[in-house]
């Protein structure tokens, strides 16, 4: 076997490893989302009557994920679409009449922070009683992993098709 060769597969084996370990390290995030009982199963709106809808993210990699940019997309009572940060989404929503704490709660996302191995955090809950206001609110959020490997994800906190019925309440 010649120097070129030898180089050539010398390279090819040092990207295939390159490519394994970042594999080891990459984050994946998935969502979950579903009416709970509110003083069972609801972290910010506890003293909510009925359901509560929430929406839970979950980093199921094998690696950190590291925050990087964040915009929420909603619009409420036939409204355009409102796209802002935490703030500007907050202010928004109060505009059209919803109680933050009150009627919903959505947690601050901000760039810089970490979503561990198999770490989970609620980012939104909504009160059945105002569930009907919200025509849509999305959550894009663009993360890196520890390789500095970039991803995104859109997390559709009131689904496109709308929010499911309410289950019925057991006694």
């Amino acid at each position: 076997m010649g120097p070129a060769v030898s180089f050539f597969v010398g390279a090819l084996t040092l990207l295939v490893v390159r490519n394994q370990f970042a594999l080891g390290l990459r984050p994946f995030l998935s969502y979950s989302s579903k009416w709970v009982e509110s003083r069972n199963e609801s972290v910010y709106l506890t003293r909510a009557p009925g359901g509560v809808w929430t929406v839970d993210v979950r980093n199921s990699g094998s690696g950190i994920g590291i925050i990087r940019a964040v915009s929420i997309m909603v619009s409420c009572d036939g409204s355009p679409e409102f796209s802002g940060d935490y703030e500007e989404v907050v202010n928004y929503l109060q505009s059209c009449g919803l109680q933050l704490n009150r009627e919903y709660a959505i947690s601050k996302i901000s760039p810089g922070g970490v979503l561990a191995k198999d770490g989970e955090v609620r980012i939104f809950e909504l009160t059945h009683g105002a569930s009907t206001k919200f025509d849509t609110l999305t959550v894009s959020v663009e993360f890196e992993g520890a390789l500095k490997d970039t991803y995104s994800k859109m997390i559709y906190c009131i689904p496109p098709q709308g929010l499911p019925p309410l289950p019925q309440q057991q006694s």
